[in-house]
């Protein structure tokens, strides 16, 4: 913008050093009508008067043109304080968002061998419950045939019951029936004990 600037710049300069020539011009040539003939004074005045006016609208020209850019310089500038602060405020986010990676990196490391730690206990987890449900179904089976084994225990031993209550009823009615004889049979040596007795007395 500067090189332009500086080339519109020098581009009215030459065009202005033309009009100054030529005004210079026109001023010699209108200094010689003027001793020459005095009858065409009137229109060189009128060019010379035109060259003022058009060097006064190339003057105010410029003068836009130069103002128009400063005013694009000074925006221009402003721009670049934005940009910088942009690019100032965005370093400050790169560096503080690569400190929250770093971070963020080492956690997910940890993370990561936790998870392995806890994968090799499960594992170990599993193996373990794999040899326990094999110790189950071991004692399940065991625990089923010791069942079936005290089920059979217990018909055997009922039947067993059941025969001595049968034996011990036969016993009880043989004992009933031996103390009735051995009663009569007291009853009788008695009987027959004092028949001896008395037969004695008799005797006497």
């Amino acid at each position: 913008m500067e090189k332009e600037q500086n080339r519109r710049e020098a581009c009215l300069l030459q065009e202005n050093q033309d009009l100054m020539e030529k005004l210079s011009n026109s001023d010699k040539r209108n200094d010689d009508l003027t001793q020459s003939l005095t009858v065409a004074t009137k229109p060189l005045l009128r060019q010379i008067e035109n060259l003022q006016s058009s060097y006064s609208v190339q003057s105010s020209s410029w003068e836009k043109l130069e103002k128009s850019l400063m005013d694009r310089l000074a925006d221009a500038q402003s721009q670049l304080v934005a940009a910088n602060e942009k690019e100032r405020v965005s370093s400050e986010n790169y560096v503080e968002i690569s400190s929250r990676v770093g971070v963020l990196e080492s956690q997910l490391s940890t993370l990561k061998q936790e998870k392995s730690r806890l994968t090799a206990e499960l594992d170990i987890s599993k193996m373990k419950l794999g040899t326990l449900e094999d110790e189950k179904n071991s004692a399940l089976t065991q625990l089923e045939a010791y069942k079936s084994s005290m089920e059979a225990d217990k018909v055997e031993t009922k039947k067993s019951y059941t025969l001595m209550e049968n034996r011990l009823e036969l016993e009880k009615t043989k004992l009933e029936a031996e103390k009735k004889k051995t009663s009569a049979l007291t009853e009788e040596l008695n009987e027959k004990e004092q028949q001896i007795s008395e037969l004695h007395e008799c005797s006497i």
